[in-house]
């Protein structure tokens, strides 16, 4: 599960990406698996890509279901959406808020 604090997409592509709706309200996603009744799952919240490395290491070796919570910064954007942003905002004549050169 990606965890960037909203809506990615909606925020790429609209006027304003830090406009209230484009939010979700924070909680704990690493309870999700519990919260529907699992409780024999590996389950792990990361921040970095050393403990997406970890995490990763483990899942593979698990037993059981796994359930990994990766944590981005609101606006970190995947090639694709970014490629999509840049083109649908461009032709639409509104800005851009994705860093094109961060990417390349």
């Amino acid at each position: 599960m990606v965890n960037n604090n909203g809506y990615l997409i909606e925020r790429i592509l609209c006027k304003d990406p830090m406009i209230a709706y484009n939010n979700l309200c924070l909680w704990n996603y690493t309870l999700l698996p519990e919260a529907f009744g699992i409780s024999d799952w590996l389950v792990a919240k990361v921040d970095t890509n050393a403990e997406l490395d970890k995490a990763l290491a483990m899942a593979q070796t698990a037993t059981t279901g796994v359930y990994i919570e990766i944590v981005t910064a609101v606006m970190e954007t995947p090639t694709l959406a970014e490629n999509l942003a840049v083109q649908l905002n461009t032709a639409r004549g509104i800005p851009v808020h994705v860093k094109v050169d961060d990417y390349i």
